[in-house]
């Protein structure tokens, strides 16, 4: 087969009764659904995984259950606009400009330490000599 059922469903949440309710009430299976297909079920974009964290961080956190171990993290945050040419711009010579003295920085460091090394071994042939 295709994986795909083409009959009427053969039972449905609804007619769940007693234990089975109970565990299932309050789940929010369009979300688990979402989730499970690898969908955000609130802005219905594609989601990445990362590494499964800590369940303690759930509780520094306002959360909602889903269900099935998925939690909502509120509120819910939008992603920053995008940025303007030309801020990307100016971001991108910041950056550059920050390279360039981070190399400077450290071939100074560089020549200082074999500066003092050379005046120390000098020292030190004086004093042996």
């Amino acid at each position: 087969g295709r994986g795909q059922w083409d009959n009427e469903p053969a039972w449905s949440l609804a007619d769940l009764k007693g234990k089975a309710r109970a565990a299932v009430e309050g789940l929010d299976i369009q979300a688990i659904e979402s989730l499970v297909a690898g969908v955000c079920p609130v802005c219905g974009k594609a989601l990445t995984w990362g590494e499964a964290l800590p369940i303690g961080l759930l509780k520094m956190v306002e959360k909602r259950p889903l269900g099935a171990g998925y939690w909502r993290v509120l509120p819910d945050i939008r992603p920053p606009p995008e940025l303007p040419a030309e801020v990307k711009h100016k971001l991108y010579w910041m950056e550059l400009i920050h390279r360039a003295e981070v190399k400077v920085a450290t071939e100074r460091a560089e020549a200082e330490a074999l500066a003092v090394a050379s005046e120390q071994q000098g020292w030190w042939a004086s004093l042996l000599n």
